[in-house]
């Protein structure tokens, strides 16, 4: 520190060296800045912008742990924190519930549920297995089926059929039997960040299926393949993604 001070001092002049003491005792720069502004290197306005900015960008790494490459562009206004952190968000959920299946719980838990399938059909029973691509189903009766997961449109709980298929409306001009879409690239596209940002957002929804079963809710919960749909009497539907073929705000 003492070599750097007599460095600067044999460098500039008596004013200089006054005028840089004067900013570092009424102001609290940095003496490096302080002579920088005193030979006119620099404005006060614009070493104050610097020092604010270097605070901001050290704000943001101490406060959400980012990458100094990337507070950087966040303090300079390249990049919106709040995307980042929104982003953030959703990688953490869909880590912690990427494979939440209503399915899948069903199965553990013994619990009846009732399927929206392909074909115009409605079956309440028991999942008594979850396969990579398929599902054994027990019925009230007969012998338990295997279905393949695409057949399925949406789901709930059995115990609330009534409240749920009240919350249930009929598109006349699809109401018809069609056959699952197979390829994904052909299937209606809704991304886990467009979802997402409708559950943070709690925004009512109207969701509309294959074979034209439209119900309104808000997104409770998704997963990779599935997402929960609260209804306004507040039962939760789970919707297959690859049924959905269109969804719109109320």
């Amino acid at each position: 520190m003492a070599s750097q001070r007599d460095d600067q001092n044999s460098a500039t002049g008596p004013q200089i060296r006054a005028k840089a003491e004067e900013l570092i005792q009424t102001t609290g720069l940095p003496r490096n800045l302080a002579f920088q502004v005193a030979m006119g290197n620099l404005t006060l306005n614009e070493v104050l912008e610097k020092l604010a900015f270097r605070d901001e960008v050290e704000k943001l790494i101490r406060r959400h742990s980012f990458p100094r490459s990337l507070a950087t562009q966040i303090a300079m206004g390249q990049v919106n924190l709040d995307d980042i952190l929104q982003k953030q968000r959703l990688r953490d959920y869909i880590e912690e519930n990427r494979e939440r299946s209503l399915l899948v719980e069903a199965a553990a838990s013994g619990q009846r549920v009732t399927l929206l399938l392909h074909g115009q059909r409605r079956k309440s029973g028991k999942v008594l297995k979850v396969n990579q691509y398929d599902f054994e189903f027990q019925g009230k009766k007969g012998d338990p089926e295997t279905i393949h997961k695409l057949q399925a449109r949406a789901g709930w709980d059995a115990r609330r059929n009534a409240a749920v298929l009240s919350s249930f409306k009929k598109d006349k001009n699809r109401s018809k039997e069609e056959e699952p879409i197979l390829k994904p690239q052909d299937r209606y596209h809704c991304s886990n960040r467009r979802l997402f940002q409708h559950m943070e957002a709690s925004d009512r929804l109207i969701v509309h299926l294959l074979e034209g079963d439209v119900v309104t809710g808000t997104v409770d919960w998704l997963s990779r393949w599935e997402f929960g749909l609260k209804t306004k009497k507040g039962h939760v539907v789970t919707i297959f993604r690859h049924a959905m073929i269109d969804l719109e705000v109320k």
